[in-house]
């Protein structure tokens, strides 16, 4: 690619979407560590591609399936509607609703925010606080008692919480790079 290599590309890409699947077909090895940082799905080297594009190409195809099967459900008096886990990045208690969060937009649903967190895969989704649930997944970091979504919110982590939050965000990060190896 004349205007930008694969490296950039990736973190270009990374830039604008969370769940973009990345994978490198490479002669350099030394992408391998700039994947880490861009969370490539996988590493093809040039030599080996033959070999290996159909087995990663099969468990590329085998976690879309599985993520496309995450999605909470809003219900209202007017509205169902499917709302895919990797798109909710925090919810929170807001009178007698529950605001949820989005990559795109905001949507609402009268419910107890413990009962969609009942609803919600706990491996995913835990709360921070007394009234909201962050999506592990858009945490890009922690500060103290400060998390850092990936929409650029900073929200609290209550001192009862904060040790919880990070080992489970600890066991997210590595069950995700699990994953990612088959």
């Amino acid at each position: 690619m004349p205007q930008m290599d694969g490296r950039k590309l990736a973190e270009k890409i990374r830039e604008l979407s969370d769940s973009t699947n990345i994978v490198f077909l490479t002669v350099h090895k030394e992408f391998i560590k700039v994947g880490y940082r861009v969370r490539a799905f996988d590493f093809i080297t040039k030599d080996m591609a033959k070999e290996e594009i159909p087995d990663v190409m099969d468990r590329l195809l085998q976690k879309l399936e599985r993520d496309e099967k995450k999605f909470y459900t809003i219900r209202t008096h007017s509205r169902y509607e499917k709302v895919p886990y990797h798109d909710i990045i925090c919810i929170y208690k807001q009178n007698q609703n529950v605001r949820f969060v989005l990559k795109t937009e905001e949507k609402q649903e009268r419910k107890a925010i413990s009962k969609v967190l009942e609803e919600l895969d706990g491996n995913v989704f835990m709360l921070v606080e007394r009234g909201c649930i962050v999506n592990l997944e858009h945490i890009d970091r922690i500060n103290a008692r400060q998390v850092l979504l990936s929409n650029g919110s900073v929200l609290t982590i209550s001192k009862e919480h904060i040790q919880e939050v990070r080992e489970r965000l600890g066991m997210y990060c590595a069950n995700q790079a699990a994953d990612r190896q088959g």
